[in-house]
């Protein structure tokens, strides 16, 4: 029975020390593992020349994280300052909102049909008294219209400012460029507000006028009226013309930008599979079956359901030995992954 004890303590305990020894084995690997994944995460970060310092909002830095999933493989996590630039402008916000305005109706053309109305003319048989009442009916219809026309041309002046902006935050004007349109779009808001002015002070002193001269007041008045309507139907047409230049010449930069975007981002594909080729036997340790996962934030193709999808490269273990062997380079490395947008 003694010996039966001790023969069964004996085995439980070789058991132990193998179970023991596994684990330590295991957790030996583990360290290593990471110490090989920490100095490859260092070999992307300088590779693919991503700044880890914040910078300012963060819009010039990249940074690459790394995770090992056990039985899986290691997946390193990258966001580059091409994802940034994707996300600091919206490339279909100013053309949307322009085409609004240069694509609808004029808005000036309504107010000129409001003013040929018949009634109008019917309004000249009334009698004296009549007339002064009518007169106090067309000052505030002109008021009304006045702040129509502000209203209207204020919109056109907003977007093209807009334009300069977006334009700018993509590089498409020059310092010198941008002075020079705000200087014109400025120079065009100071004169809609002389002439909202002008027809303030002539709505202002009618009542005196007209008490004083009677009916001859009122051909004055609309001869003067109507220089006023000229000059802000002008200034309108300039407002929404600059409005639609802006937005033909942000169309051509967005695209431009689009496509230089594009090539930017199969550069940066093509440096990081030729680190991968040349330093991914760095991660000995990693199981041969196992796979090395990298997720480019932000870096996806466009589609309907996400505007920025991120990009999911993942190679085998075997493909970089074999890589690191010279039986493969990193344009066979490329064709081998497995790419999708996610």
């Amino acid at each position: 029975m003694g010996n039966k004890f001790v023969l069964t303590l004996g085995i439980f305990s070789v058991f132990n020390l193998s179970l023991s020894g596994n684990v330590l084995a295991q957790e030996f690997e583990l360290q290593n593992l990471r110490k090989q994944i920490q100095i490859f995460t260092g070999v992307l970060q300088e590779g693919l020349e991503l700044d880890a310092s914040p910078g300012f909002l963060g819009i010039n830095s990249g940074r690459v994280t790394s995770v090992y999933l056990q039985n899986q493989g290691v997946l390193f996590e990258i966001r580059s300052p091409l994802a940034n630039q994707r996300n600091r402008v919206s490339l279909n916000a100013l053309a949307s909102s322009i085409r609004g305005i240069s694509g609808g109706a004029n808005p000036f053309e309504a107010m000129r049909r409001s003013r040929s109305d018949p009634q109008a003319a019917e309004s000249r048989v009334l009698s004296q008294t009549s007339e002064l009442a009518v007169e106090a009916a067309q000052r505030a219809a002109e008021s009304i219209r006045a702040i129509d026309y502000q209203s209207a041309i204020d919109a056109a002046l907003r977007e093209a400012y807009r334009g300069v902006r977006m334009l700018q935050d993509i590089g498409d004007l020059e310092e010198q460029d941008v002075t020079d349109l705000r200087g014109e779009l400025d120079l065009l808001g100071k004169q809609l507000q002389e002439s909202l002015q002008q027809l303030r002070q002539l709505e202002g002193g009618l009542d005196e006028q007209t008490a004083q001269t009677g009916a001859s007041t009122s051909q004055s008045r609309e001869q003067q009226l109507e220089q006023l309507r000229t000059a802000l139907e002008g200034l309108g047409g300039q407002a929404r013309q600059k409005a639609a230049e802006l937005n033909a010449q942000y169309e051509q930069a967005r695209e431009e930008y689009r496509l230089r975007w594009q090539q930017e981002v199969v550069a940066f594909e093509d440096s990081l599979f030729s680190l991968l080729c040349d330093y991914g036997a760095t991660l000995r340790d990693l199981p041969d079956d196992e796979h090395v996962s990298v997720l480019l934030i932000g870096l996806g193709a466009d589609t309907e359901q996400a505007l920025s999808a991120d990009r999911l490269h993942v190679v085998v273990k075997s493909d970089l030995i074999a890589c690191q062997s010279g039986e493969l380079n990193w344009q066979a490395l490329r064709q081998q992954a497995a790419s999708y947008n996610y």
